[in-house]
């Protein structure tokens, strides 16, 4: 059975306004990153166009419209990921980045948690940013062997209502947040002991 890949109106838009904003926001990032030593140092500079970003309302465009958002499909997140990384790939990483960081509670958050969670990343105003620990120092590509198994060692476990979490983590896209203080949200995977039965908040 056949494909179509033509676009629809709506989709024809949102590849315009996407490929507008690319050409005149994003094709300013190189200038303003170019002639900075470390990679902190131009991460922080990408924020006034992260910050277009989010007031144009892109972020909020790519979150399903059940949860708040206004996005209707993974297909409208590759449209405007072609179109931001054909000018420029730091601040489109930084926007799917946070989209991936947000993936777990999008997916398997409860109401409340989405609720709550999500809400920061709905605003079109300021550098809400959401990071997914996952990848480890020891590799993660067979993340369900059992230890001595390398993939997942990060473990939480219960301390009355808050979760400890033990382990190392790498290739965390935004984790440092915009201040080297951590991202607005970080999800963690973890192997947790399935005997447990937590009455309290999800790690």
């Amino acid at each position: 059975m056949p494909i179509d890949f033509t676009l629809t109106r709506e989709q024809r838009e949102l590849q315009m306004s996407a490929r507008g904003f690319a050409r005149t926001v994003l094709s300013g990032v190189a200038d303003a990153t170019r002639h900075l030593a470390t990679p902190a140092e131009r991460f922080a500079a990408t924020r006034p166009f992260y910050e277009q970003v989010v007031k144009a309302g892109f972020l909020r465009r790519m979150i399903p419209a059940p949860l708040g958002g206004e996005g209707t499909g993974v297909f409208d997140m590759a449209i405007v990921a072609e179109e931001f990384q054909s000018v420029d790939v730091n601040v489109s990483l930084t926007l799917f980045g946070s989209l991936l960081g947000l993936m777990p509670v999008m997916l398997a958050g409860s109401p409340a948690q989405q609720k709550t969670l999500i809400a920061p990343f709905l605003e079109r105003a300021g550098a809400p940013l959401a990071a997914f620990a996952f990848s480890e120092p020891g590799g993660s590509a067979n993340f369900a062997s059992p230890v001595p198994g390398t993939g997942l060692r990060t473990a939480a476990h219960l301390d009355g209502e808050d979760w400890v979490i033990t382990g190392a983590k790498q290739w965390v896209s935004s984790a440092t947040g915009w201040d080297g203080n951590g991202a607005d949200l970080i999800c963690v995977v973890c192997r947790t002991d399935p005997a447990a039965r937590p009455t309290a908040r999800s790690p």
